[in-house]
């Protein structure tokens, strides 16, 4: 199963080295549980762009994959 979800970048400050970026998830709290019972690689790719219907629609068409759409 796949798990695709929307957000946004915000300006908040990250003292850290590498690629960073602080993004804010609406309904994280609830999607986190859910991540971590179903076994998901706690992993995440991000770009600015709004793309969850579209990944999730390609994942499900075309690879054949189970998606949750997370939308809080």
């Amino acid at each position: 199963m796949s798990d695709v979800g929307e957000g946004r970048f915000t300006d908040d400050p990250l003292e850290t080295f590498g690629t960073r970026a602080v993004v804010e998830v609406p309904g994280l709290q609830t999607l986190m549980p859910f991540v971590c019972r179903n076994g998901f690689a706690h992993h995440a790719a991000m770009n600015a762009s709004r793309s969850a219907d579209i990944l999730a629609e390609a994942f499900e068409q075309y690879l054949g994959w189970d998606v949750y759409r997370h939308d809080a």
